[in-house]
């Protein structure tokens, strides 16, 4: 990929450094005036067209200075991962002592996949034991990336004439992909917002918890104990991380983000990380347009307007630290629908959770970090 530049805001502007060339002499001679063409005027014209040249040259900088300056302030970079897998290794008979080596190539495919398989290998040394006719063996990608993650089907690459089979336990899992550029140049310009390694503001924690592969946003609650659900917590932070589609984090995830926060906070802060609860939002509403031909496609549109505002990927503001927000508002709910050109505007909206009574009012969505979905719309067209 073609790197790209960030323009810093250094002045290059040929005739600009002449000026100030000008302005530079006249401040230890004020009566002195350049004579056009003499000496002095063609010496300080080719200067700052040098100038210009390298100036022009250093106010651009490629993107990608950030992925070495990150390490030095102790923020580096998330570097991709390879996927592993737990696999099942049959050999002829039980006698024992088989051996599987470390390095041993394995090919993991999609089912039904047309491409290429990834390749794996496995961890460690590995022998079969005496009466035993199985061995449950580790194996990783030789390529880190997200496309090593997910895959179903084992396609033998070995040699090893004595196995007759492998088998996967489960799915690869694990992999991801490097972080981009701009996506780590903005987790730093946030992180360095703060500028400690120490949290101390409920948003300090939120902010150090996408430290962690795998959370691509997080809420908090400042003094929030969600044991008791009391609010009154010095020293609280509750953290809620979610990944980029707006959902739960794995347990195994939220560990390290716990484990992560204890290891940075200060003494006696507490951090607990849970998950959000989710309330499925559904809206009724009397769509007005101008054209009785585009009413299937205007309502299309507000469908579709509607899934992305209850999306939970999105509730709370597009950034890293989601905003909590439990109560859905009735007139936001008609602003989003009403944004449309197409829509003269709309009537009748009712909205409610879980399939339950709707109602011309805010609802509030229940539990402590609380996420819409999408549910059911229920829309009609009129035209004058």
């Amino acid at each position: 990929m073609a790197d790209e530049y960030i323009e810093a805001p250094i002045e290059f502007d040929e005739i600009e450094l002449y000026n100030r060339g000008i302005e530079r002499i006249q401040s230890y001679f004020p009566s002195w005036t350049p004579k056009p063409y003499g000496f002095i005027d063609i010496v300080l014209r080719t200067v700052a067209s040098m100038a210009a040249i390298g100036a022009e040259v250093g106010s651009e900088v490629p993107s990608s200075i950030f992925r070495a300056f990150g390490p030095l302030a102790h923020d580096p970079p998330h570097d991709a991962t390879p996927a592993t897998a737990t696999t099942i290794w049959t050999v002829i008979d039980q006698q024992g002592g088989y051996e599987i080596p470390a390095g041993t190539p394995v090919g993991l495919s999609l089912s039904g996949s047309t491409n290429p398989p990834s390749g794996f290998e496995t961890v460690d040394d590995w022998v079969v034991a005496a009466g035993e006719q199985t061995v449950s063996v580790n194996i990783v990608a030789t390529i880190p990336g997200l496309d090593t993650s997910g895959l179903d089907t084992v396609i033998r690459a070995d040699s090893l004439p004595y196995v007759t089979g492998v088998t996967l336990t489960a799915p690869s899992a694990g992999g991801t992909d490097a972080e981009l550029d701009p996506d780590f140049i903005d987790r730093l310009s946030s992180d360095f917002e703060s500028w400690t390694t120490t949290p101390i503001r409920g948003i300090d924690f939120a902010r150090k918890a996408r430290d962690i592969i795998g959370v691509y946003r997080c809420a908090y609650w400042e003094n929030y104990n969600p044991a008791d659900a009391t609010t009154d917590n010095d020293k609280y932070v509750a953290l809620c991380p979610v990944d980029e589609n707006g959902q739960a984090v794995s347990a195994g995830i939220q560990t390290q983000v716990s484990d992560y926060m204890e290891s940075l906070r200060e003494v006696n802060f507490v951090a607990p990380v849970v998950s959000p609860s989710y309330a499925t939002v559904d809206a009724t509403a009397v769509i007005h347009v101008l054209d009785p031909s585009d009413e299937a496609s205007v309502l299309g549109e507000v469908e579709s307007v509607l899934a992305e505002y209850f999306s939970p990927a999105t509730w709370g503001g597009p950034g890293p630290i989601w905003n909590n927000l439990p109560v859905v508002r009735l007139s936001k709910v008609m602003t989003a629908i009403e944004s449309l050109s197409d829509v003269v505007y709309a009537d009748g909206l009712t909205i409610g959770l879980n399939g339950g009574v709707q109602a011309a009012a805010d609802i509030t969505m229940p539990g402590a970090f609380p996420l819409p979905q999408p549910g059911t719309f229920t829309l009609s067209a009129v035209t004058p």
